[in-house]
């Protein structure tokens, strides 16, 4: 996310959808600290990924105008977000579960016996099982409001927001839209420029450099079959519709 008040504009970074090269552009431009959920305080409100109504309500709480900002994002075809945020997701807890792992196996040295430490471990992953879960059984999990893709963990929050629905991300509990403009991601190159024109900021190297694109071994169909297709197509097909995004071809 970035916030500029004296160009009047937020930029939203709806995880997995290119926001971190926008905001690597943009950065010159931001007038608030973003930082991760964890590091969050009274003085440092802002964190990546924050929602538009938790921006607004922030801003209202400062005497701020929400409305007298330029809101904008991009999306992006909910059948390669889903994939992305899941890989991102596990990737994560890789590093996260070998910290446990390590502090559970130093209660060896201080509860002295090799019994006690295999409780200890088991007793761990009784509670959060150490493995990756199949696509397919992840996204079933999922939900597109609430507590979203973050399941029990409150560590990533893009992991709760990434599998909202556009309209549930975007919009309050009303029903109100709180950004101004929604752009597709698959247009950035174009849509980019337009955009700087309007907030009268020049782009200093003329190119978006994409940024955290990590290749992947698997291709997209690799990862769907016809149920979780029809899942995706009916949990997401407003936004489907919109912007005239593809289903993959089993």
């Amino acid at each position: 996310m970035v916030i500029s008040h004296t160009h009047k504009f937020i930029f939203f970074s709806n995880p997995k959808t290119g926001s971190e090269s926008v905001r690597e552009v943009l950065s010159p431009y931001a007038e608030e600290e973003i930082v991760s959920y964890q590091e969050v305080n009274k003085m440092r409100p802002f964190y990546s990924h924050m929602s538009p109504l938790e921006v607004k309500t922030e801003f209202e709480s400062r005497g701020l105008n929400y409305d007298e900002y330029y809101k904008f994002m991009f999306t992006r075809n909910p059948f390669e977000r889903l994939v992305s945020l899941y890989e991102m997701i596990y990737r994560h807890d890789l590093k996260r579960d070998l910290n446990r792992v390590k502090k559970a196996l130093l209660k060896l040295n201080v509860l002295g016996t090799l019994k006690h430490s295999i409780i200890a471990l088991l007793n761990m992953f009784r509670q959060e099982p150490l493995y990756k879960p199949s696509f397919k059984i992840w996204l079933s999990s999922t939900k597109t409001s609430g507590i979203g893709g973050a399941g029990k963990s409150t560590e990533f929050k893009a992991q709760q927001f990434g599998t909202y629905t556009l309209e549930n991300y975007t919009h309050d509990k009303c029903g109100n839209n709180l950004v101004d403009e929604v752009i597709r991601l698959e247009d950035i190159e174009i849509e980019f420029s337009r955009i700087l024109d309007r907030l009268s900021i020049d782009l200093i190297n003329n190119s978006l450099i994409k940024k955290n694109v990590r290749p992947r071994n698997k291709s997209i169909i690799e990862y769907y079959d016809t149920e979780s297709i029809q899942l995706v197509c009916s949990r997401y097909k407003s936004e489907l519709d919109k912007f005239n995004y593809a289903v993959p071809d089993l």
